[in-house]
């Protein structure tokens, strides 16, 4: 029973800072330069109810936490729920989205993006010597 009690006030103490998890969402989303349809539907949520979260109106549900989780990489949620300085990690979610977009292209589009993206890496090397 006690332990039921703990979780209890744990997840409390986590919610009480909605108003700064509510900024943390909105900037990571600023972060990606993503619109509030976009960003919710990466989440799975409507729209509204990404703009209720960032107004700190609604406490994001744990479900919306573990997708920011799976977006942000599990090891910065402390980050997302504690306001913890550390840096974020996001380089996970980049890939997820590259993939993402690169899944959507034709096998012309691809081959002028690898030969593109072959050239850009090119360039940088011979700008570092």
């Amino acid at each position: 029973m006690r332990a039921i009690y703990k979780i209890r006030r744990e997840r409390k103490k986590m919610f009480d800072n909605s108003e700064t998890i509510a900024q943390r969402v909105k900037s990571l989303r600023n972060h990606y330069n993503m619109t509030q349809d976009e960003f919710a539907a990466e989440l799975g949520i409507l729209q509204s109810t990404l703009s209720a979260i960032e107004c700190g109106n609604v406490k994001p549900k744990f479900e919306t936490l573990q997708r920011l989780g799976n977006l942000i990489d599990h090891d910065n949620l402390e980050w997302l729920l504690y306001g913890n300085t550390e840096d974020i990690n996001t380089s996970k979610w980049d890939r997820k989205r590259f993939e993402a977009l690169l899944d959507r292209l034709s096998e012309d589009e691809l081959k002028f993006c690898r030969q593109w993206l072959e050239l850009y890496v090119n360039s940088l090397k011979k700008d570092k010597k």
